[in-house]
């Protein structure tokens, strides 16, 4: 009998580590198996992508080169996928709390089945999906890179004495979602936080005031229109 289940084991982990990063060839491309590709060919901004599961990868591989031979940096805003183009650029929708946070694609994965992208530690921590680890997701193009964050200005949220920039509050959550795509339409990263029977709409994380100020006054909407507050207010 435990021959047999050092069998079954020994099977079960040859399958695991097929699926490694002995399946991206030196281009940068993975081997499919069995999955779809996923093609921004005729897509336009905003467009749905893909919709599946997402996980995260952090400090284990930070440090490490990615799949385009960038130096993966678990505090910048990139993520793995399977068949999407280098530097596509994607928000993705934690479809269990509508929390959105916005991506560059600089490597390959994730090598588990049933799983469409691997988010940083960073991107993961904007849509709360450090919590749990995975989480169901929608994946949409965004091409107006106008107001995309690049990877150096990137704020790090180290932890809850940051500062973020909060545009509205609403008791019904369809106006804050509503407020949120405004926002999202113009590629910041944008958030719903749910604080009693309030749904408080914030946008970035900043590790000083005056980064937060300054980031609010390319926002155009006014000194009366938003709030710089620390994180955990």
């Amino acid at each position: 009998m435990k021959q047999i289940l050092a069998l079954i084991l020994s099977i079960f982990l040859c399958a695991l580590m097929s699926c490694g990063r002995k399946d991206v060839d030196r281009n940068g491309n993975i081997r499919l198996r069995g999955e779809r590709k996923i093609s921004i060919q005729g897509k336009s901004h905003g467009d749905l992508l893909q919709k599946g599961i997402a996980s995260w990868y952090g400090k284990k591989f930070h440090g490490r080169q990615t799949s385009n031979g960038e130096t993966y940096n678990m505090h910048s805003h990139t993520a793995a996928h399977k068949t999407l183009p280098f530097n596509t650029r994607v928000r993705v929708q934690n479809m269990e709390n509508g929390l959105s946070t916005y991506v560059r694609i600089n490597d390959r994965g994730p090598f588990v089945r049933g799983r469409i992208i691997d988010l940083s530690y960073a991107a993961a921590k904007d849509i709360k999906l450090d919590i749990n680890g995975i989480a169901h997701v929608a994946l949409f193009l965004i091409q107006d890179n106008k107001n995309f964050p690049e990877a150096t200005d990137i704020q790090t949220s180290r932890d809850q004495d940051n500062w973020t920039i909060q545009v509205g509050s609403f008791s019904q959550f369809h106006r804050a979602r509503n407020l949120v795509s405004r926002f999202e339409d113009c590629g910041h990263r944008v958030r719903i936080e749910k604080n009693g029977n309030n749904y408080r709409v914030r946008i970035g994380s900043f590790e000083t005031r005056a980064e937060a100020e300054k980031a609010a006054l390319k926002l155009n909407i006014g000194p009366t229109g938003y709030w710089v507050l620390k994180d955990r207010d």
